[in-house]
């Protein structure tokens, strides 16, 4: 059975579950790297479960972006935008690793979670900065009439990358910038990830 489109009134109501997950994961971001760049130590579970949140909501963007053969009630990036395939970013094999070791190692109780302490460190930072250049193009590409009103809004919110990617198809000029040191960002390395991007980009009435 073939996979129905569907209307635009459905993807409204459809874009509030994509704007929770950005939200969500932009939220658990800056509240864990917060924690660790203020010098503050967290209880081992409050560390975890924000870590936990991240790392799936990370899942749940990345099979919205990337999934090619979505199940019928699953919501997929290419339903709003229908060229999306042809124009996002390609998956990168850090994203594709991601992707199973949260099926692995969080989703399901298996013997493929690592145990020595080097095994299990998310670099969440490089997650969210390699993730946030599909997020900005799937932003500035999806035709607000097919997305609530305050989405555009909100999600460059949580996304503020997706700022400098508008002024990049608009003036033609590179506007992306990725700090190198972002890369080597993971649970102990959290005090460069509170500015992926400068806030100058912002917009003041936000």
């Amino acid at each position: 059975m073939a996979r129905e489109q569907p209307t635009d009134d459905q993807l409204v109501e459809d874009s509030h579950h994509v704007l929770y997950e950005m939200e969500q994961i932009a939220g658990a971001v800056k509240r864990l790297a917060g924690l660790r760049a203020a010098g503050q130590e967290a209880p081992e579970v409050d560390e975890n479960a924000l870590l936990e949140s991240i790392v799936m909501h990370a899942r749940g963007l990345i099979e919205f972006a990337y999934s090619d053969n979505p199940r019928s009630d699953d919501i997929n990036a290419s339903d709003f935008v229908p060229d999306w395939r042809e124009i996002r970013p390609a998956q990168t094999p850090f994203l594709k690793e991601v992707k199973k070791r949260t099926d692995k190692e969080m989703m399901h109780i298996t013997r493929a979670r690592k145990i020595a302490d080097e095994l299990r460190i998310w670099t969440y930072g490089k997650l969210v900065n390699e993730l946030s250049l599909v997020l900005a193009e799937f932003i500035v590409r999806v035709p607000p009439q097919k997305v609530e009103p305050d989405f555009p809004v909100r999600a460059r919110n949580a996304f503020p990358i997706a700022r400098l990617r508008e002024k990049e198809l608009k003036t033609g000029e590179q506007a992306i910038l990725i700090r190198p040191n972002l890369t080597i960002f993971g649970a102990t390395h959290a005090a460069p990830d509170l500015d992926i991007v400068d806030k100058s980009t912002e917009d003041p009435a936000d």
